[in-house]
């Protein structure tokens, strides 16, 4: 029987903020590894006992030493850390993402952890109530999803690969760089690659 091979992590653009009607070169983006059904399956079981406090030990330990989050990660719902997981392992190599701390210094954050974490300390209420009544894939489109913040557009992202196979999930990661990334695969997409490395896109602040 022949099985067709995932593809491997593509970039992506998001919507929110504002950031796909900026020029290429300048938009915030993502390297994601799709997700396989399997992991969406293995997901079901992240909320037993103790299973989310032993990811967090093993993956992570350098956060939960850091007086700004550790005690944050302690405090967050089983639905939101589970949520932070499928961030950590899906999403890697962020390009201009930067914060502004409280005497106005810009920071460039290159850490899936660190980016969610930190968009959680924003508005934690509003990510909770999000997740307990909005689940991602309930959302019909990445811009969408991107009204709800950054988390929810790439959790709706990632959501998607795991239901594509084949020419649909290579269509649906062309479509991700800049032009659309809806549920639709009917055309593909002819975005050229960026030629120079986006400049900084304010998150959160």
């Amino acid at each position: 029987m022949l099985v067709k091979r995932q593809i491997g992590s593509f970039r992506y653009a998001p919507h929110y903020g504002g950031n796909r009607a900026l020029p290429e070169s300048e938009r915030m983006s993502f390297l994601i590894r799709p997700m396989t059904r399997l992991e969406l399956i293995a997901q079901t079981r992240w909320a037993e006992e103790g299973a989310m406090a032993v990811w967090r030990r093993e993956a992570l330990a350098k956060h939960e030493a850091d007086p700004q989050y550790g005690k944050l990660i302690g405090q967050l719902p089983n639905t939101v850390q589970a949520g932070l997981r499928q961030f950590v392992e899906h999403v890697s190599d962020p390009v201009g993402v930067v914060i502004e701390d409280a005497d106005g210094e810009r920071h460039a954050l290159t850490d899936a952890a660190e980016i969610f974490l930190h968009l959680v300390a924003e508005d934690m209420d509003s990510l909770a109530r999000r997740s307990d009544t909005q689940r991602a894939d309930g959302f019909a489109s990445a811009e969408e999803a991107s009204e709800f913040g950054l988390i929810a557009e790439v959790q709706w992202v990632i959501g998607q690969t795991a239901m594509l196979r084949g020419d649909e999930l290579k269509n649906f990661a062309s479509l991700c760089g800049g032009s659309s990334c809806r549920q639709s695969m009917a055309s593909p997409a002819t975005d050229a690659p960026a030629t120079e490395p986006p400049a900084p896109v304010a998150v959160g602040t």
